[in-house]
């Protein structure tokens, strides 16, 4: 097996949120602590006190969104716990595809309307 690859795909269940993982990472092309592959999140509101729990903005360049803050107390803060430095979604990450959604006005729609998400997100 190839040492310098590695693969992780987990599912988390919570009281209040399902929160799945996908992330490949090549060790040679990591810079410190941060995965430069894809990383797909999944992330799942089970009540309706529950956020995704970031803060985004379009690109400049209009090839999708930018995390500019992530709460503490939202999902995705709480997916970045479960995982290792190199697997976390940081501010200033890409978010590539919001549910298979490229097109910046519908991903953000799909953000405030919906209950599950899975995202493609790049850090950067």
């Amino acid at each position: 097996p190839d040492i310098n690859n590695h693969s992780l795909s987990v599912t988390e269940l919570t009281e209040t949120s399902t929160i799945t993982s996908t992330t490949t990472c090549k060790a040679d092309r990591l810079p410190p602590r941060v995965c430069s592959e894809p990383i797909v999140v999944e992330l799942s509101k089970r009540s309706p006190e529950d956020k995704f729990g970031f803060t985004n903005v379009p690109n400049k360049s209009g090839d999708g969104l930018k995390i500019v803050k992530i709460n503490p107390e939202g999902l995705l803060s709480e997916f970045n716990r479960t995982r290792l430095p190199a697997e976390r979604v940081l501010a200033g990450a890409r978010v590539l595809e919001v549910n298979g959604l490229v097109h910046v006005p519908a991903m953000r729609k799909a953000l405030r309307t919906v209950e599950k998400v899975v995202m493609t997100v790049q850090n950067g």
